[in-house]
């Protein structure tokens, strides 16, 4: 729990940095160079990343490879909120 207000923003900023992006810059770079020599080795056709897994996108889109990400959200669920006349509350089975 967080304090309400400005204090409890920035605590909460705090947190959440750790979570998405949780390498230091050195951690980044090395695990950027392990992904690209694998992907090097195994040579896919089409990679499946992570969005949280940032050193991962970075390679396949450094070495110009088809990827896809791999996510939990889909769009009725990005854009639910934004439909018209509280659709978000009973348009979609739970």
């Amino acid at each position: 729990m967080n304090a309400p207000g400005f204090l409890g923003t920035a605590s909460l900023s705090k947190t959440l940095q750790k979570f998405t992006m949780p390498w230091s810059g050195p951690e980044h770079l090395g695990l950027y160079q392990q992904t690209l020599r694998i992907l090097e080795e195994v040579n896919p056709l089409i990679v499946a990343v992570d969005p949280m897994f940032s050193p991962g996108l970075d390679a396949v889109r450094a070495q110009g490879r088809n990827y896809m990400v791999v996510s939990p959200s889909c769009l009725k669920d990005l854009f639910a909120g934004m439909q018209p006349w509280g659709s978000v509350f009973w348009k979609y089975p739970a």
